[in-house]
């Protein structure tokens, strides 16, 4: 148990970033835990203290930081650059944790220090709601009068809506996509009604970047803000009795996550997903589906 804190200033957080370049290098490179509590490179931030827990999946951490962080009540927390950098240095053995030969796979380092100041990679992290691409890279328009602006963890991010061509979520790699713990704790907060829709993506854990039904939907921000995409998801690809994503769930055939997001854009041309309803939603899904929908449900 420890007092909340974050990495004061700009040096400490950049020498957080040179640490994971070395790791890169020398992947047994034991993490710098001093600065946790080192009181020239930390600042107490809120009087709430953190439990250095366990967390099954991305679910649970989410969960914690929500409830953590609305105690803490700390003004615009999702840009704390040092807050974000400080806890992931906490959680550190969970977000990139020690392989059979003892080595970290740190991968991309903005999913440990989210890079809060360059608008172009600013949404990778904190899932700003861009309106994206589409198949063919070709923008999406956005009205700024949409239920999607009004959402209060999106909204702010709606200056940042223009996206260069050449970054393209689907070409950068997963691994670039979400800080490891911001992520989640925004998809979280933005479903904060019925966070229990959103186990079908947040079933992972911390440290699997690559997990299909999270980073297929992160990569496509708008259908990650709406409540009936999101409720759709979970229904069809998480058996709550398991408590993980059914079999088949990631795959490119049909059914699969990857088809339900192309249709899903497809659909969003025509109609206002975010207007729509769950079970409005599920009568418009294809055949290919009904594999996956519980036998609970009925189309309608």
């Amino acid at each position: 148990m420890t007092e909340l804190l974050d990495l004061d200033g700009f040096e400490v957080v950049e020498a957080a970033s040179q640490y994971l370049d070395q790791l890169k290098a020398a992947p047994t490179t034991p993490p710098p835990m001093w600065l946790l509590t080192d009181e020239v490179a930390s600042e107490a931030v809120a009087d709430v203290e953190v439990l250095d827990q366990p967390f099954a999946t991305r679910f649970d951490a989410a969960n914690y930081l929500q409830e953590l962080l609305s105690a803490a009540n700390i003004n615009k927390v999702d840009r704390d650059a040092g807050l974000w950098s400080w806890l992931t240095l906490l959680f550190f053995d969970q977000v990139c944790p020690l392989g059979k030969a003892g080595e970290r796979d740190a991968g991309e380092t903005a999913r440990y220090i989210p890079a809060l100041d360059l608008s172009r990679r600013y949404y990778r992290h904190l899932l700003l709601a861009a309106r994206g691409k589409s198949r063919a890279g070709v923008a999406c328009g956005f009205c700024s009068g949409s239920s999607l602006s009004k959402l209060p963890v999106f909204a702010q991010y709606s200056s940042f809506l223009r996206l260069d061509p050449e970054q393209n979520p689907r070409r950068v790699a997963a691994r670039d996509f979400c800080h490891g713990l911001l992520g989640p704790y925004l998809i979280y907060v933005a479903h904060r009604d019925c966070p229990e829709r959103l186990r079908g993506l947040l079933t992972s854990r911390l440290d699997v970047a690559t997990a299909e039904t999270y980073r297929l939907f992160i990569e496509n921000p708008p259908l990650v803000a709406c409540s009936a995409v999101v409720s759709v998801a979970t229904k069809l690809y998480y058996d709550r009795k398991k408590g993980v994503i059914r079999r088949g769930a990631g795959s490119k055939e049909e059914g699969g996550c990857r088809r339900l997001v192309d249709f899903l854009q497809q659909l969003d041309c025509t109609f206002d997903l975010q207007r729509m309803s769950e079970s409005q939603l599920l009568s418009y899904l294809p055949t290919e589906f009904r594999r996956f929908i519980p036998r609970q449900l009925e189309l309608i």
